[in-house]
């Protein structure tokens, strides 16, 4: 729950700071006063480039950590059977021949 709420706070802070939140936080977090025209625009783009890059990095991090772990597979089933839910057959499997002393030779 508290982690859902924070999450959501996120995004909306995020979601101003793209918008029109990036001229404030480049007026009162970075200080930058006096700035018009394509200047402005370049700033504050800069400024939505970051909290896009934030944003994107946040994202990455919550998805590797929010996958949850595999389940073990048990040995000798395939991994199509296992995730199935079905029982795999016995098969024959030809005998290993290598493993087998050869006759000497004469």
């Amino acid at each position: 729950m508290v982690v859902t709420l924070a999450a959501a706070v996120l995004v909306a802070a995020i979601g101003w700071l793209l918008g029109p939140g990036a001229s404030w936080w480049l007026e009162h977090v970075d200080g930058v006063t006096g700035l018009t025209g394509e200047k402005l625009a370049a700033a504050v783009d800069a400024v939505r480039g970051c909290a896009l890059a934030v944003a994107t990095g946040l994202a990455a991090l919550a998805a590797v950590f929010s996958v949850p772990p595999a389940t073990p597979t048990p040995p000798g089933t395939p991994s199509s059977l296992a995730s199935a839910g079905t029982t795999p057959t016995a098969t024959a499997r030809p005998p290993n021949n290598s493993a087998t002393p050869k006759p000497p030779s004469d």
